[in-house]
């Protein structure tokens, strides 16, 4: 793995610190000349580790300003003084140098000393840099778990299509888009019927492939701009994206189509005949950014189709 390590200083301070930690890790090595331009490269591209030269810092404010960023506030700071005169004798300066960059926000400060000292500094500018990696690390397999977690917690366990959790952060975000660039929305609930009965007279796990197999179908068969989501129980909903009324009954129709002409395989013997019921609405103007009123109307419509006889799609639009 090759970490990410910005240098912020003069050229003469971003030479003799490339020369001290070379060896330690595989690193890639960027260079920026202020500490104003060095925070745009990290806005940019994030490194693992920022090793500063203390004077450019103006009394290390700079570092504060550097954790006002979420994207930064996990990056290892170190700041380095090579102003001439400082020896690692001068313990009283160095503490309050030392504090003063902690409590701005850097996570170690070093000061280079003369040469009796040279080889005692340059290895805790070395330790600096393996702690600020194994952090970077750290945090990167943090994120990468949370991530992971996020993803899980999106995606309805049994059929593998994104659950209701996601639709109540994607409707939103769809309906927001439609209404600035006057998109067609239009959003279908559908419904497996008498799905009851599949499971009072072949049992859950009979019940549970019907939803697995409905779940392969719909995602089959959908266009690659829509969304499948299971809304809960036997009930999934679909965001058809750019689709305007028409076009949207036109989907239901299929869909009910194919549902209904091809049995179920979850039992070899014995075949099960699906189908389903479908109610579609349309964004309208008025309609709450949330999407709740494009559900109430589509479920409603769904109640309709399953007034009317099942296996059909009755829409408001």
């Amino acid at each position: 793995m090759t970490h990410q390590i910005l240098l912020v200083g003069d050229s003469n301070f971003s030479r003799l610190i490339a020369q001290q930690v070379r060896g330690l890790e595989t690193l890639s090595v960027d260079v920026s000349s202020s500490a104003g331009q060095a925070e745009q490269q990290m806005l940019t591209a994030t490194p693992d580790l920022v090793i500063g030269q203390a004077g450019l810092f103006k009394h290390y404010s700079i570092t504060k300003q550097y954790r006002q960023h979420q994207q930064l506030m996990g990056v290892y700071i170190v700041l380095v003084e090579d102003a001439p005169g400082w020896e690692i004798t001068q313990v009283l300066p160095s503490l309050q140098h030392t504090v003063s960059a902690l409590e701005s926000g850097a996570d170690a400060y070093v000061w280079l000393g003369d040469d009796a000292t040279q080889r005692a500094t340059q290895r805790l500018l070395q330790l600096q840099v393996k702690q600020g990696l194994e952090r970077a690390k750290i945090q990167r397999d943090l994120q990468r778990a949370n991530s992971w977690l996020s993803a899980i917690a999106l995606i309805d366990s049994l059929t593998q299509l994104r659950n209701r959790r996601a639709l109540d952060i994607e409707l939103p975000q769809q309906i927001q888009t439609a209404h600035s660039r006057g998109y067609d929305l239009s959003l279908m609930m559908l419904d497996v019927d008498h799905f009851k009965q599949v499971n009072d007279q072949h049992g859950h796990l009979v019940g549970d492939q019907v939803l697995q197999q409905m779940a392969e179908r719909l995602s089959r068969n959908m266009r690659f701009y829509d969304t499948a989501f299971r809304y809960g129980g036997e009930e999934f909903v679909l965001i058809l994206n750019k689709t305007h009324a028409e076009e949207a009954r036109r989907v239901g129709q299929r869909l009910c189509h194919l549902i209904a002409s091809e049995p179920f395989s979850v039992q070899a013997d014995a075949p099960l005949s699906i189908s389903i019921s479908i109610g579609v609405s349309c964004l309208e103007a008025r309609d709450d950014g949330r999407g709740q009123a494009l559900l109430y109307r589509a479920d409603q419509n769904l109640l309709l189709a399953k007034a009317r006889g099942r296996n059909r799609v009755v829409s408001d639009c």
